[in-house]
């Protein structure tokens, strides 16, 4: 079997997979998502579309301008952006980070390359240009510390208060734990475990502990881009957020949170002064649980900064981090009535700890693996570790892409240029075929006019020189051969001996392998693919398996250039394609997510969208194709055994970190089955967004839509999924599928 890969030709296998991923690729069109609207996105310069940067803060959606400035979806948030929830429920576009601001997201989030597509002969790399791998939880996977945990000793006994929407106190709860009974244990880990899977475990510390530390220790330098932080207890009085850059040995400040800044840090509150690095945006006691802490590392003015900047780096650049907290505060609703009893309410409580980052890699690179000798740890739900060695493009190397590969060295190493696009690639040193590295000279570099640096080392083949130009002492150019042969150089002797060397180079053989081209491993800065002499065996690239390293092992896909990627499923999913080979009913969705409920001072002022909470990942530019969808065939709607049909209006979309949430109000219930649905407020579950990276259907807040789909029977939760029919609503679509509900579906 040979390892070469033939040509593509119309009507092939390979050249109809190539169209299909062309289509998914460039097809579908950017769409910017905001909360009340839906806005192709407008020509830009290569940056600003690439990376969200906006100069103007607002689209004009429809409507008049205050309307775009404050969107509906928002107008129920607290102008101190605090992450209560505005009906009809957890309001996560509260916790939002304004596009403008957090540059890097939308790109990390969405990565720049689907790995399969460049193994497809013709297809160009994505990361072409400067470019950046996905952004994920770096928290998944990897242990974090704190310094109690409830329970650690011996029971213990605690209890927790919510509040009612007139801020009047439900009853308390009160339970045990213990560090060392799974069914008791509240352990740290529990806050890197999946919240949409998990939305009822936490983290809690030990009784009575006014200072408390949690921290994340990576294993190499990471971009890090902001922290989302949810509370069980209330928000603590008085908290810090720290980084470090070499791994814990020094420490500096990110922000500084207090419910007065002035009297706590000495310091002035972003609240008065923009951009100042104390806030008492989320130290408020209220919401006693459910209560959000967000921090975003991207600010004004580094929005306007090139990404890759040494003063972007800075800012974004940690190996751990850690938060203290400092003060605890109880629920301001906490009744007098229990006190003459002994009340355990003094422990803090976290439910999700999510540090949104990506592998640092200085524009250079769009995939990463381990680094060397990290496993992750075991968590449930933990799936999409982001791991922290970039696969290196643009001729560079190391384990963040911070120098050029060994033949590589021509020109001093850059980052990528995040503004204009510019790979700043590193270019090859003129070696002539003689040798495997070079080094830059500034000298030489400098002497050329900025032209030329690269000084080749350790000429071979008897050649020297700075480019490995000419034959060494002793040896002639042997005209017949090109200079770049290894044999250029021939050593001055006798023609007997000339004529005995070349016929023992000739008769050096070397046994050629059968690895596939792409799936195999190859060595490095080297294009050759070598096999184990013995059996023909290959060494394949991650995720691929056979012989020759042909296809995906079972559980990946994307067959291409770094191998093939996990599934991201519970379960397998398809090779080519990725989709989960699953039904919605397979799902585990665990327990119900705790109702949260709307608390708003009418007298505060409105909140602003370019402040800092103003992010959610339901409104970056999608790369999903998101198919129109027709009432056609009335056979074929009733074929699909809907489970409900209902019309709702959207309230709002909130992005929890692993997944997404869509509260909606239930107008009119055209047909329900397994479950009984009432009108009133509802959340739906997009089950796409675990399975695609982003919303289709599409979903936008402040609109009416028709949804016919498919009930998880074991929670009572209403899926969504690339099945469902979902249009905009309208009286005639109501009346149409409602006769075909009565008189075609039975």
């Amino acid at each position: 079997m040979s390892g070469h890969v033939p040509p593509l030709s119309p009507g092939s296998l390979p050249f109809k997979i190539l169209l299909i991923f062309l289509q998914l690729r460039y097809t579908c069109p950017w769409i910017t998502r905001y909360p009340g609207c839906v806005l192709p996105e407008i020509p830009r310069p290569w940056f600003l579309s690439r990376f969200g940067l906006v100069k103007t803060a607002f689209p004009l959606c429809e409507g008049t301008k205050d309307q775009a400035r404050h969107p509906p979806a928002l107008h129920g948030l607290r102008n101190d952006g605090e992450g209560w929830p505005s009906d009809p429920g957890r309001a996560w576009a509260a916790e939002a980070l304004s596009w403008r601001a957090i540059a890097l997201v939308p790109h990390l989030l969405l990565g720049t390359k689907e790995p399969g597509l460049s193994g497809v002969v013709g297809v160009s790399s994505r990361c072409e240009k400067a470019c950046n791998p996905r952004m994920g939880n770096l928290a998944l996977g990897r242990k974090l510390w704190a310094d109690t945990t409830c329970g650690q000793n011996a029971t213990e006994l605690y209890c927790s208060y919510s509040e009612n929407a007139d801020l009047t106190c439900r009853q308390p709860k009160c339970d045990k734990c213990h560090a060392a009974q799974p069914h008791l244990a509240h352990l740290p880990a529990a806050m890197a475990d999946s919240s949409f899977r998990f939305p009822r475990t936490w983290w809690q510390s030990a009784e009575d502990v006014h200072r408390e530390k949690i921290q994340l220790d990576l294993e190499a330098e990471f971009y890090f881009t902001h922290l989302i932080m949810v509370f069980k207890s209330p928000r603590p009085a008085a908290m810090v957020l720290d980084r470090s850059q070499d791994f814990g040995k020094t420490w500096k400040p990110y922000k500084y949170f207090a419910t007065n800044c002035s009297a706590t840090f000495g310091l002035e509150d972003d609240v008065i002064k923009k951009g100042a690095i104390c806030t008492s945006r989320y130290s408020n006691p209220f919401p006693c649980t459910g209560g959000e802490v967000i921090f975003r590392a991207l600010s004004p003015p580094y929005d306007a900064e090139n990404p890759y900047s040494a003063k972007v780096q800075e800012q974004l650049k940690i190996t751990n981090l850690r938060v203290q907290l400092l003060k605890r505060q109880s629920c301001p609703c906490q009744r007098n009535d229990l006190t003459s009893k002994p009340q355990h309410f003094t422990h803090y409580a976290i439910y999700d700890f999510i540090v949104k980052g990506s592998c640092f890699c200085n524009g250079h690179a769009d995939q990463c693996v381990p680094v060397d000798g990290f496993r992750p740890v075991k968590a449930p739900g933990a799936f999409h570790v982001v791991h922290g060695k970039c696969m290196c493009k643009h001729n560079t190397a190391g384990t963040h892409c911070q120098h050029c590969a060994p033949l590589y060295n021509d020109r001093p190493w850059e980052a990528a240029d995040g503004k204009t696009g510019s790979p700043k690639e590193c270019r090859t040193c003129k070696c002539n075929g003689h040798a495997d590295a070079c080094h830059f000279d500034i000298n030489v570099w400098e002497a050329s006019g900025n032209r030329s640096g690269g000084v080749c080392n350790d000429c071979q083949h008897n050649t020297e020189g700075q480019h490995c130009q000419r034959c060494k002492p002793g040896f002639y150019r042997d005209l017949r051969r090109p200079f770049s042969a290894p044999d250029a150089c021939k050593i001055v002797q006798p023609l007997a001996k000339i004529t005995d060397s070349r016929r023992k180079g000739e008769n050096s053989t070397k046994k050629v392998c059968s690895c596939h081209p792409v799936g195999s491993a190859v060595l490095p800065f080297n294009s050759v693919t070598f096999c184990d002499p013995s059996n023909g065996d290959c060494p394949c690239k991650p995720g691929v398996a056979g012989p020759h390293c042909d296809r995906c092992m079972v559980g990946y896909w994307g067959f291409g250039d770094y191998g093939c990627r996990p599934c991201d499923c519970a379960g397998s999913c398809d090779p080519l394609t990725g989709d989960c080979i699953s039904s919605s009913t397979d799902i585990d969705w665990y327990q119900e997510i705790p109702d949260f409920h709307s608390m708003h001072n009418k007298s505060e002022p409105a909140w602003e969208w370019e402040d800092e909470q103003g992010f959610s990942a339901l409104r970056h530019s999608g790369k999903c194709e998101c198919k129109e969808q027709v009432l056609g065939n009335s056979k074929a709607f009733c074929g699909m055994k809907y489970s409900y049909v209902i019309k709702i209006k959207i309230l709002s979309a909130h992005d929890k970190g692993s997944h997404a949430e869509v509260n909606v109000k239930i107008k009119k219930v055209l047909k329900s089955t397994k479950l009984k649905i009432l009108r009133g407020k509802r959340t739906l579950y997009p089950e796409s967004w675990t399975n695609r990276g982003c919303t289709c259907p599409i979903l936008n807040p402040g609109l009416e839509y028709l949804v016919a789909g498919h009930e998880d029977v074991r929670t009572g939760k209403l899926v969504v999924n690339m099945k469902s029919f979902v249009q905009h609503w309208k009286p005639a679509l109501g009346r149409k599928v409602m006769d075909i509900l009565k008189r075609k579906c039975k």
